[in-house]
């Protein structure tokens, strides 16, 4: 949530204001009366509650309904929003009300379900409906505004107006000449009469308007169009031909063969088709907590094959594109001839667009999709499964709404009394804290599969290395493990968290180092490209040859990215075939799929990485995996840093040996005896959590209390130091409690909502803006989020709102909500 001073009010009229528990949908009035269509716009405005009504002119009556996707007026443009219910009465005076201006769409409604769920999440993460669905529906369906300029005058009358002006005013000769041809887009006739500043054709226009031979018109359009549903746009998975299965609504349902499960896999599945719709104890979550390679997907895959047996629908979110391809494959392995729907950011617009009418029309039976796709418009949904729970990327921290897809998803289980199946071998702690005081289900996998043995752990001490004079990057044990399997013809996953080629440049002459002009941080050499990168902000600079301090030459490069470890593989081992895998390679279309494909199918034998090559891959050609940098993440100034690190290494240990032998797992550290990385090594999760609870207890972090982020930033560090200082004594006339230097709570303490700070964010400049923070801690949310929404509206003149919103000057307020990182 984000809010700034002098950000104008954005109402239309005044406010909707709802009538107290009233719901998305509602009674559809009767015949005769003129409805009012309560609407989120998929805008920023003043309204408290984000919905602002509007009345529905005969002429679309039939169609505006709950879910409709309409085009309403807002301060004199035209805006997307959504209809969340309609009513007879308006909180408003009827002269004030505005029509709803079209229907995108007509036909195609956004499900009940959805809309509460976006009304539920606004209210959650402090931002507003609109701004939910907008985050909800794919890019390419949203409302595109266009402003169009025409001729307000016949032909004979612009050449004559052209004839009068070519001299003394060419720019508006110029435009109407373009005119003449026909309407023209505002944003193509800029380019095409290279008008720099848009204000100058602004000024043109609006002059040629004045003199009646012009209008503007503002048009728009969704930006996609309705498909017909098609192989291209949503495959079905056909299973093998002639294989038996069970008919349900038309599909066809596969058995998984073939595979004997466990005891304890039985004992999981029992609980989950006992849980679904119909079931002998329907709804409720389950964390399914199992060990690396204990066969968690086989117990949600048949759990999925019996929802669909049942004529429910399953939605399946994995948290790295990544993992897609993967997951794909078993889904059409496991569930045989159904329709599947894929929903990820790196999809094509239209593809994207494609997935979600489908799914809103039932044309899909599985939607497989990253964080977003929790707010797919199923509806007759039996079963959510969140594929690697812990991971951080189901938090949205961006933008706006700053969401966490395990929370909406729980929601949205419990609202339709579908089951939420939270899958890992490393579970959040505030996913096992749930499930020890029985708010969840705990289903229990402690071994792997078919006999399988966990991999023994060596730990380096890179200290000893050190002083050996061993100044590699990998040590002697690894060097050895790593050519001995590559004679052996097997494979290897090197794991260093941090991507590029070296993490600073620094001077040896006068001690300059290159960092990013905008942000506290040093910048990032990549190579190829030989370029220097700011990871947070963007900004790229040519690496120097010679310091542009002092003119030297003795520019190094220190520290090690996933490029640096792909050249120390070809320096000592010239014949090994290496891939890689980060973000940078990502982000290419269709790249991920590629290395994997080629990984797996052993054509590269060692895959190097950042922690996507610890999410959840099932390689069995893998023998080695080493962690080159156990520390990356363990001393950040971080509350959950060591529960980071045990499970990153603890998932990159879980891809070793996962078929026949055990293999081997090597963690190169300089801090061996630390417990995220000595219980990792033991594979013991238990003591870990059960140590990190404790520790989390004592100073009331969560799990055992919400934690509210406020933010305070400014291009003058002054002013967000003054702000910030004014938000925690506000706090305190609220009766928070400030915390001490020493966070350790005392008896009793636990329950009292409090804060932190005001202090500088460890990374204390981000993209120009100097940023000071406090944390507000409370065990009720609901008095946590009250007292910020007060405070923020104090300090800022502005309600608080979720995500970020720019402002060119002043303080901006950006509150996240029980945040994934602190810094």
């Amino acid at each position: 949530m984000q809010v700034s001073k002098g950000i104008p009010t954005r109402g239309p009229g005044e406010p909707s204001r709802p009538e107290e528990g009233a719901t998305p949908g509602g009674a559809i009035p009767e015949p005769g009366d003129r409805p009012v269509a309560e609407v989120a716009v998929a805008a920023p405005i003043s309204a408290e509650d984000g919905l602002l009504d509007y009345r529905v002119p005969p002429e679309l009556a039939g169609q505006v309904r709950p879910g409709a996707r309409l085009l309403v007026p807002l301060q004199g443009r035209v805006v997307e929003g959504y209809c969340v219910r309609l009513k007879n009465e308006a909180g408003i005076p009827a002269d004030r009300l505005k029509d709803v201006s079209s229907v995108l769409d007509p036909g195609l409604a956004y499900p009940a379900e959805s809309l509460a769920c976006a009304v539920w999440t606004a209210r959650r993460y402090l931002c507003q409906p609109g701004e939910v669905l907008r985050a909800a529906v794919p890019a390419r369906r949203r409302f595109k505004e266009r402003m169009v300029a025409r001729l307000a005058v016949d032909d004979g009358e612009a050449r004559a107006a052209i004839a009068r002006l070519k001299r003394r005013a060419p720019v508006q000769a110029a435009v109407l000449a373009e005119l003449v041809q026909g309407p023209q887009d505002v944003t193509s006739l800029r380019r095409r009469l290279e008008v720099r500043a848009s204000r100058g054709l602004a000024r043109t226009l609006a002059t040629l308007g004045e003199k009646g031979l012009v209008t503007v018109d503002r048009v728009g359009g969704s930006g996609s169009r309705r498909r017909k549903a098609g192989p291209a746009a949503l495959p079905e998975r056909a299973g093998p031909p002639d294989a038996p299965g069970d008919e349900a609504g038309g599909r066809t349902i596969v058995p998984a063969a073939g595979l004997r499960l466990s005891p304890a896999q039985e004992t999981a599945l029992d609980s989950l088709v006992a849980a679904l719709p119909g079931g002998r104890n329907p709804g409720g979550v389950f964390l399914l907590h199992g060990v690396t390679g204990s066969g968690k997907t086989e117990v949600y895959l048949r759990a999925a094959a019996e929802t669909l047996a049942r004529g429910r629908r399953v939605l399946i979110l994995v948290p790295e594109v990544a993992l897609m391809p993967q997951t794909m494959d078993r889904v059409s392995n496991h569930l045989g001839r159904i329709r599947i729907a894929v929903a990820h950011s790196y999809l094509a617009g239209k593809e994207r667009a494609g997935y979600w009418e489908m799914t809103a029309t039932g044309e899909a039976d599985v939607v497989v999709g990253a964080r977003s796709a929790v707010f797919a418009p199923l509806d007759r949904l039996g079963l959510i499964v969140l594929d690697e729970e812990h991971e951080d990327a189901y938090k949205q921290e961006e933008g706006t709404p700053r969401y966490h897809a395990r929370e909406v998803a729980e929601w949205r289980a419990r609202q339709v009394g579908a089951v939420l199946a939270l899958v890992s071998a490393t579970p959040s702690l505030e996913s096992y804290h749930r499930a020890l005081r029985g708010d969840y289900t705990l289903l229990s996998l402690p071994e792997r599969v078919a006999g399988g043995r966990l991999p023994p752990v060596e730990i380096v001490d890179m200290r000893s290395e050190l002083a050996a004079g061993n100044r590699s990057l990998f040590s002697t044990s690894l060097g050895r493990a790593l050519g001995r399997v590559l004679r052996d013809r097997r494979q290897a996953i090197l794991l260093l968290n941090r991507r590029g080629h070296s993490t600073f440049v620094l001077c040896r002459d006068c001690g300059w180092v290159a960092r990013c002009p905008a942000c506290d941080v040093s910048l990032v050499y990549h190579n190829p490209g030989a370029d220097l990168q700011c990871h947070y902000c963007g900004h790229r600079a040519a690496a120097p040859s010679a310091c542009p301090g002092c003119g030297g030459h003795r520019v190094r490069y220190f520290g090690a990215g996933t490029q640096k470890v792909e050249d120390e593989i070809k320096l000592l081992f010239p014949d090994a075939r290496t891939a890689r895998l980060d973000a940078d390679v990502v982000r290419r279309p269709g790249e991920a799929q590629r290395l994997m494909a080629l990984f797996e199918s052993g054509h590269a034998d060692v895959l190097v990485g950042t922690q996507m090559v610890a999410k959840g891959l099932d390689l069995p050609g893998v023998e080695l995996v080493a962690a080159v940098a156990a520390d990356s993440a363990l001393h950040l100034p971080d509350f959950r840093s060591a529960e980071k690190t045990f499970r990153l290494l603890t998932q990159a240990a879980g891809r070793a040996g996962r078929r026949g032998d055990a293999g081997r797992v090597i963690i190169q550290t300089y801090s061996p005896e630390h417990p995220a990385v000595a219980f990792a090594a033991a594979h013991d999760y238990g003591r870990f959590a059960t140590a990190e609870l404790e520790s989390r207890r004592e100073l009331g972090y969560p799990p055992w209390t919400h934690l509210v982020r406020v933010e305070l930033s400014d291009p003058d560090e002054a002013g967000a130091r003054r702000a910030a200082e004014a938000l925690a004594l506000r706090l305190a006339d609220l009766g928070f409690s400030s915390s001490p230097g020493d966070l350790s709570l005392r008896a009793g303490e636990l329950d009292r909502p409090r804060f932190a700070g005001p202090a500088p964010a460890p990374i204390g400049r981000l993209r120009g803006r100097h940023r000071w923070h406090v944390l507000v801690f409370s065990a009720d949310l609901d008095t946590g989020l009250e007292a910020v929404r007060g405070a923020v509206l104090t300090v800022t003149g502005r309600e608080a709102r979720g995500g970020r919103r720019r402002a060119p000057t002043g303080v901006v307020a950006s509150v996240d909500v029980d945040p994934v990182s602190v810094l």
